[in-house]
């Protein structure tokens, strides 16, 4: 609760705590302990000290490993959370394996069209995008697009991050027609979910409004 409420520092000192006292009840790798320690990283990731966030991802996927086998829903969080933490370090490549892994072992879980496997496969398309492999970054975003469809309906706000995604991704490939229809999808689902003066609005207005220049206007 303190670090949605913004204070972090105070939810720090709580989590340091929370994994010293179950560190003390259970051995080191009971799943409470690979928990905690998940969500101390998630902290610190956000503080912006990212080595000691990367130690405590590592150690509560190997925990997990141990505890769940390796397709296991924590093991693939697990996966995901240090993925995103080396995609932000610079690793691609080690990120780009757990990504991988966490969308394969979600699709034996839950099929091909649970939310979390869209997750997976924003995640990975995101990172495929950084790494310049823009046709399987597309193929991804268009997978993930249509499983939301399915799961939300056509207005959900995961579903506009979708379009948003892809928009972006074909403006990269020059598709920048295509591109305009997606970020006027998503512009109209995000202004009916959070309202005109939303940040991610704003973000998605100067997006379209800079296809804008690049496209002209629509022709009657």
């Amino acid at each position: 609760m303190l670090q949605d409420l913004g204070d972090p520092p105070a939810a720090r000192v709580l989590f340091e705590q929370a994994l010293a006292s179950n560190r003390k009840t259970f051995d080191d790798d009971h799943p409470t302990v690979a928990t905690t320690r998940g969500n101390l990283a998630s902290l610190l990731r956000e503080l912006g000290d990212r080595p000691t966030a990367r130690v405590l991802f590592e150690q509560a996927l190997a925990s997990n490993r141990k505890t769940f086998g390796d397709d296991h829903p924590e093991v693939a969080t697990d996966r995901s959370n240090l993925a995103l933490l080396l995609h932000q370090l610079g690793d691609r490549p080690a990120a780009r394996v757990l990504f991988e892994q966490a969308l394969a072992s979600d699709r034996k879980t839950y099929g091909d069209d649970h939310p979390r496997v869209a997750t997976h496969r924003n995640n990975l398309a995101s990172l495929l995008r950084d790494l310049g492999d823009l046709p399987a970054a597309r193929v991804l975003l268009e997978q993930a697009l249509a499983s939301d469809r399915k799961t939300y309906g056509d207005n959900h706000p995961a579903v506009a991050r979708g379009r948003n995604n892809l928009a972006l991704l074909l403006r990269d490939l020059g598709e920048l027609p295509a591109a305009r229809v997606l970020l006027e999808q998503a512009l109209t689902s995000f202004i009916a979910a959070y309202g005109n003066d939303h940040p991610t609005v704003a973000k998605v207005r100067a997006s379209l409004a800079a296809l804008i220049e690049q496209t002209g206007p629509v022709l009657p």
